[in-house]
């Protein structure tokens, strides 16, 4: 009995230290994640270099992928501009040294110029997953999925 009170006491404990530790861990993803956007805007690469990871892996809402060197190069000013991003609906879980941060983004003004005559508008709302590792001290963004989440239709007869 006195076992379970204290094994009791000492969970209820780590869950408040967790969930402190989770709103801690949550500023700080959501600051990367803000300051990624401002990177897409301004064209800022060395953000970009930063807060990859070697082996990063973007699943984009088409299905396709790309490692480090595409995604740095997707948003190199010329080929992508971006007017406005904002993330939303945030939601971190913590796994140690790994998180998993899911949320929303909305692009305004996006556009993909994948060559000169060409320009695709990738202006919407996307429902975003990221995973997470921390090495030397910082977090670094793995892995990356993208879903465009489509505009509301009325409803039928309207």
């Amino acid at each position: 009995m006195r076992f379970m009170i204290v094994a009791l006491v000492a969970a209820l404990s780590t869950s408040a230290v967790a969930q402190t530790s989770d709103t801690a861990l949550k500023r700080t993803l959501l600051k990367l994640e803000e300051d990624r956007q401002t990177a897409y805007v301004s064209g800022d690469r060395a953000t970009l270099e930063r807060q990859l990871a070697a082996e990063y892996n973007h699943t984009n809402l088409r299905g396709g992928t790309t490692n480090r060197q595409d995604e740095i190069a997707f948003y190199a000013p010329g080929t992508f501009s971006l007017a406005r991003g904002t993330i939303d609906d945030v939601s971190v879980r913590d796994y140690g040294r790994t998180a998993v941060l899911l949320g929303t983004v909305t692009w305004e003004g996006a556009t993909y110029r994948p060559n000169p005559k060409t320009s695709i508008d990738l202006s919407g709302h996307y429902r975003i997953t990221r995973v997470y590792v921390k090495r030397d001290g910082r977090w670094q963004v793995a892995a990356s999925h993208a879903s465009l989440i489509p505009p509301a239709q009325p409803p039928a007869g309207n």
